[in-house]
């Protein structure tokens, strides 16, 4: 994720240069605007995602027991109380096994339809603990991420 926020960044600090390029040679009112708007949009969706963090709720599904060496599906829903979060948002899913004490994290890009798939996969026997570790909405440009704090886990037996 750290890698597409600083490809964001600078796009984004490419576009506002050309932009204030332009109005500081063209003297246009255009320009101005775009400008000013460049600028500005980052930190008002800053601030909307903010106020949005609270009103995240995510839930896990899949199957409650599994076998070995099985491949299992797990989805994340996410929900907001309130109006959408602008731009995308990311889960970091961990997985922790209670017998052999391995844990693994999956980075996972939320669909805008606030869905996630994931797979799970183990060599070993035990109980799977799967929780939502941090969650971040990024700004309309993709930079700027917000950590929202959750709290879910689902447990699974292997």
């Amino acid at each position: 994720m750290s890698g597409r926020i600083i490809i964001h960044t600078l796009l984004w600090l490419v576009a506002a240069a050309c932009s204030v390029i332009a109005w500081i040679f063209s003297q246009s009112i255009w320009a101005a605007c775009v400008s000013v708007l460049l600028l500005l949009l980052p930190l008002m969706s800053c601030l909307w995602n903010l106020w949005q963090r609270r009103h995240v709720n995510v839930r896990l599904e899949m199957i409650t027991t599994a076998e070995k060496n099985q491949t299992v599906q797990g989805m994340l829903y996410l929900r907001t109380d309130a109006l959408e979060p602008v731009g995308r948002i990311w889960a970091l899913v961990s997985v922790h096994n209670d017998l052999t004490d391995e844990e693994t994290c999956i980075s996972l890009p939320v669909q805008p339809d606030g869905s996630a798939t994931f797979a799970l996969r183990t060599d070993h026997c035990g109980r799977l603990c799967v929780s939502v570790k941090q969650l971040w909405l990024t700004g309309i440009f993709g930079f700027l991420p917000i950590r929202c704090h959750v709290k879910t886990k689902i447990h699974m037996t292997v």
